[in-house]
This record gives C-alpha cells, sequence and structure tokens, in this order.
C-alpha cells in the first residue's frame, strides 16, 4: 500500500487573501497534538465559530461515531450553543479553552468538513451565512472581515489556513506548519500578528 504524502500548498486570491492547506495532514503521527499546536499558535479570543457540513466519522469506528453523535451536541451546550441548520449544515460556538482545544481533532473526524475561527462577526450574521454553504469560499469570510483568520478540515485529512497577509504574516503561518507538519519537532511559541 502506498503511503500518503504529506505537503504544504499555497494558494493566493486575486484580492489578497492567503490559503495555506497541508495535505494529508490527519495521516501524521500525533496528529491531534500537532493540530492543537496550531491552533494554540494563532487563536486569540475568548470565543470560536464553528461551521459544519455533514457527518463523516471517516477515521472512526462505528461505535466512536455514535457516541460522538450525542457528545458533540452536549459538548456545545455546555461551553456554548450549536444549532443545527439543515439536514446536511449546523453552526457552534463556544469558548475558546483547553477543553475545546483537546476536542477539535474528534470534530474534525466526525464532520465531513469543519471550518473554525475566532469571530469578528456576530451569532446571528454568520448563522445566516452558512445556510449559504455551498456557495461561499473560504476566502469570502476572511474579504468580507468575518475574521482575520479561519482553519478548515475536510475528511480527506486536509487542513488549511486562511488569512488575510494584513493581519498575518503568510512566512509565519508557513513556518508553523511546516515545523509542525513537515518538521520532526513541534512549534513553539506564539505567531499571532505581524
Amino acid at each position: 500500500m502506498k503511503k500518503r504524502q504529506i505537503a504544504l500548498k499555497a494558494y493566493s486570491h486575486p484580492l489578497g487573501v492567503c490559503t495555506l492547506t497541508v495535505e494529508n495532514a490527519r495521516c501524521r503521527s500525533a496528529y491531534p497534538e500537532r493540530i492543537e499546536r496550531v491552533l494554540r499558535a494563532f487563536l486569540d479570543g475568548r470565543e470560536l465559530f464553528f461551521g459544519f457540513y455533514r457527518t463523516d466519522g471517516m477515521h472512526l469506528s462505528p461505535q466512536r461515531q455514535r457516541e460522538l453523535e450525542t457528545e458533540i451536541p452536549a459538548f456545545f451546550r455546555k461551553s456554548g450553543e450549536m444549532r443545527k441548520i439543515s439536514e446536511y449544515l449546523s453552526v457552534a460556538r463556544s469558548e475558546l479553552n483547553d477543553r475545546v482545544y483537546a476536542r477539535i481533532p474528534e470534530i474534525f473526524d466526525y464532520y465531513l468538513e469543519t471550518t473554525l475561527f475566532v469571530p469578528r462577526m456576530n451569532w446571528e450574521t454568520f448563522q445566516q451565512f452558512h445556510v449559504d454553504y455551498q456557495g461561499h469560499r473560504l476566502e469570502d469570510m476572511i474579504l468580507k472581515h468575518f475574521a482575520d483568520l479561519l482553519f478548515c478540515y475536510a475528511d480527506s485529512g486536509d487542513f488549511s489556513v486562511c488569512f488575510d497577509p494584513q493581519a498575518h504574516d503568510c512566512e509565519k503561518v508557513r513556518f508553523v506548519l511546516q515545523k509542525v507538519f513537515l518538521g520532526e519537532g513541534f512549534c513553539v511559541g506564539n505567531a499571532r500578528g505581524r
């Protein structure tokens, strides 16, 4: 069986948004710890918004998937709020704390696609925006100033960081991702800001 290659790819939007994607990030050993390292390097704020598209559970046992079906909504009820928009779409918000960081890798595994970010807009605006999930691209959230940086994870194992290069230095973001996912060690320190 051929081993999946882990690679860092960069994409630029013509209006100035940068996206860095770690392809096959899920295949890396110590994946939960690596995800947490990257998130801690960039997230600042007291609250996170989450957008979910379809449940999947590709990397979970059937039993664990059934457990998470009740655990994830209960988790968000306790630490924030969760709302089902349609059969395929849900949104959540939560305070940002150690429990959230620890839970995120399982949330990534449970959904087909998860987007998370520190909001620069209100909860109602995000819910309305997420209703048209398939009509938007990640860059739209940055261009509309809903966030200056967001993370997206897809069940393929790809992990993306989409950001405003005026708020976050592209080389710093790239360095953190390279160090955490492609290097042997973990990144130390905080990479926020320019």
